[in-house]
């Protein structure tokens, strides 16, 4: 498993989030957790307890390192076949990895195997939100052009597939829809499973805003990746640009208050 923990991270969601995965049915070879920048006393000691009940492995990454960076990093230091995401802040259903793990070792075509999941209010965890992902690789593809057709939090990926395609790389707010973009572009396959897998703190609580520019920006790489790899039309490719581009640029015109509500 690879997990991702910030010095910002609430030290119990954290221990929520570690106590669902040694719940697991079947339990993790390792749990890679790469620790962002200095992390505090509290969480340290969460970490610490966990360390005689899970196989942790603690990497230390600069906080100055994009997203990306970051999860190209964990990815690497990795040694199982599959790469099993969690948020530090979600809580994984007991028989997750079960069925993602085995879903993936009984089709060996397939590289990526995702589920729905609900997000929920970060206190009670009352699920709010489903969200759902299409389930066969035909929707897969059909969507990819559009939309990231998969919730990261819930992913499992073949390792060797994901270094193969050059790693997850720092393009803001689309680090993974970038790599499956790529990975599908170059032949591997995906699936989602409709399961509802992942109990998920709501995200737009979480989530910092980001520039009109740099999301435009984020937009054109996108772009230049979706017809790299013939992912949809160039009409449609380039009617999908200029539509986020401009919509990024015009959300820098909205207030906070606003961007927030928007969000939530």
């Amino acid at each position: 498993m690879l997990i991702v923990v910030y010095d910002r991270d609430e030290p119990a969601y954290v221990d929520e989030c570690l106590a669902s995965v040694a719940e697991q049915s079947w339990p993790a070879d390792e749990v890679v957790v790469l620790l962002v920048g200095n992390i505090n006393e509290t969480l340290t000691s969460v970490l610490a307890a966990w360390q005689a009940r899970l196989p942790i492995v603690q990497v230390g990454v600069a906080a100055d390192l994009g997203f990306g960076s970051i999860l190209a990093r964990g990815t690497s230091c990795c040694r199982s076949e599959y790469v099993v995401h969690a948020r530090a802040l979600d809580v994984s259903q007991p028989w997750r990895v079960e069925r993602q793990v085995g879903f993936l070792q009984q089709n060996p075509h397939l590289d990526l195997c995702g589920s729905c999941m609900w997000d929920a209010d970060p206190h009670t965890m009352q699920p709010q939100t489903r969200q759902w992902v299409p389930e066969a690789d035909t929707a897969i593809m059909a969507m990819l052009p559009y939309r990231n057709p998969f919730n990261l939090p819930t992913m499992v990926v073949r390792r060797e597939k994901v270094l193969a395609c050059g790693n997850y790389i720092d393009l803001p707010g689309a680090e993974d829809y970038h790599l499956w973009m790529r990975m599908l572009g170059s032949g591997s396959r995906g699936w989602n499973l409709q399961d509802d897998l992942v109990l998920g703190r709501s995200r737009a609580r979480f989530v910092p805003r980001r520039s009109g520019v740099q999301q435009a920006r984020t937009e054109y790489h996108l772009y230049r990746t979706r017809r790299r790899y013939r992912l949809g039309n160039p009409l449609s490719d380039a009617m999908v640009f200029v539509v986020r581009a401009a919509s990024a640029l015009l959300s820098a015109l909205v207030p906070d208050s606003l961007y927030r509500l928007r969000r939530n």
